[in-house]
């Protein structure tokens, strides 16, 4: 059995490869991979029309079902995480170059300075 995340990477996947073609029929020009903004406020009921309609195309011809996210009970933190901070090994409150070793104290203070 696939994992459920798979069928989200492969839709994805498969967006993107038309989404150029997809923005353009939806009078959207495709700049560094993002959908630009509206120009002016008086723009942005006729963009956001445009975005939307361009989801439940893709939606509609991907067979699109969240239920893949809401019936995981894996995933239902998700729902109320907006912040997941990210690091690399050699992050500099993580490593200490000087003594060559890890700061994984400095690292945790520093996230709960940052985000409480």
């Amino acid at each position: 059995k696939k994992h459920p995340s798979c069928q989200y990477v492969v839709m994805m996947m498969m967006m993107m490869m038309m989404v150029d073609d997809r923005c353009n029929v939806y009078g959207m020009q495709l700049g560094n991979e993002q959908i630009p903004g509206p120009i002016s406020l008086s723009d942005w009921i006729p963009w956001i029309a445009n975005i939307t309609a361009m989801r439940n195309n893709f939606y509609t011809q991907y067979n699109y079902n969240s239920s893949v996210y809401t019936s995981v009970t894996q995933l239902q933190w998700t729902q109320s995480s907006f912040i997941q901070p990210q690091m690399m090994a050699h992050d500099r409150f993580f490593v200490d170059r000087v003594n060559n070793s890890y700061t994984v104290d400095r690292y945790l203070d520093d996230l709960v300075a940052r985000y409480g």
